[in-house]
């Protein structure tokens, strides 16, 4: 990424819900944790994506990748939500990835 830690980032989390948990569970989880996530400085919002198969894509927006570092720093800490987390979504099939907007030339 060639954007400094001051820039916006985008967090890109593709992951799938773990095999036997409730869709209405897999909802209170990511609803607990857009609810944290909104206290954190930096946050600017969210979208989560579902498929048919249980994949989600859980995109966050961030005023920049210091920010969305630190908040990672904090929720990482935060057994409610680790608890959560690990009740509804396969940690074999987690990836987290930091992406920086491209801004396109118009010709």
């Amino acid at each position: 990424m060639s954007q400094s830690m001051n820039s916006p980032v985008v967090e890109v989390v593709v992951t799938r819900r773990k095999a036997g948990s409730s869709r209405a569970a897999f909802l209170n989880t990511m609803t607990l944790a857009e609810q944290k996530l909104k206290t954190m400085p930096g946050f600017q919002r969210r979208q989560l994506l579902e498929g048919d198969d249980d994949n989600v894509i859980d995109l966050v927006w961030w005023e920049s990748l210091d920010a969305a570092q630190a908040a990672l720093g904090i929720l990482n800490q935060d057994a409610e939500l680790m608890t959560a987390f690990g009740d509804v979504l396969d940690p074999d099939h987690m990836t987290m990835m930091h992406l920086a907007p491209v801004a396109l030339s118009q010709k």
